[in-house]
């Protein structure tokens, strides 16, 4: 088997040099894409010492293996495939992976309007998908009480538009 693979270290073990820090970086990016931030956290969870997780991610950033803004489009597009969440959840998502502010706001730039209307519309038709039962017995009160749910526990994704999309939705159909 590979002698160099470092997949069960354990951090007790610790790392004797920078070669096996930055062999380890390489194995946990065969898995996923990280943030710059995200791999130092791993690698020092991992036994590294700081400068040794700097300077394996200085490397990986030099051959192009690390790219901030190439994880922060990845995690846009997975995002955006979920088709129903709304500006500030897309914030909270980019920040909770570690993408520098910087590459956030390049992000956020793309979520355009017409990015959002779409979402709300999508988010409009689900609920009314989810709650088609209540919908064709016309319990008005069932109603507005699924959908005050559905807006309280979703707060990052409702807005006016969205809202409105899904009365749109209803009385259309």
């Amino acid at each position: 088997m590979w002698s160099r693979s470092l997949r069960n270290k354990k951090k007790e073990e610790g790392f004797t040099g920078a070669q096996q820090v930055y062999d380890c970086a390489l194995d946990l990016l065969s898995y996923r894409d990280y943030s710059h931030k995200d791999m130092l956290e791993r690698l020092q969870r991992k036994g590294a010492t700081k400068s040794q997780a700097l300077e394996a991610v200085a490397k990986l950033e030099d051959y192009g293996l690390l790219n901030e803004e190439r994880y922060a489009q990845r995690v846009y597009e997975a995002w955006l495939a979920k088709r129903y969440y709304g500006r500030q959840h897309l914030q909270l998502e980019l920040t909770k992976r570690g993408i520098r502010p910087d590459v956030a706001a390049e992000i956020m730039e793309r979520f355009t309007p017409d990015i959002e209307e779409q979402q709300a519309e999508n988010a409009a038709q689900l609920f009314v998908q989810r709650n088609q039962q209540k919908l064709t017995t016309r319990k008005y009160m069932r109603l507005r009480d699924a959908l005050w749910r559905l807006v309280a526990f979703h707060q990052d994704m409702c807005t006016l538009y969205w809202v409105n999309c899904i009365f749109q939705t209803i009385y259309s159909g």
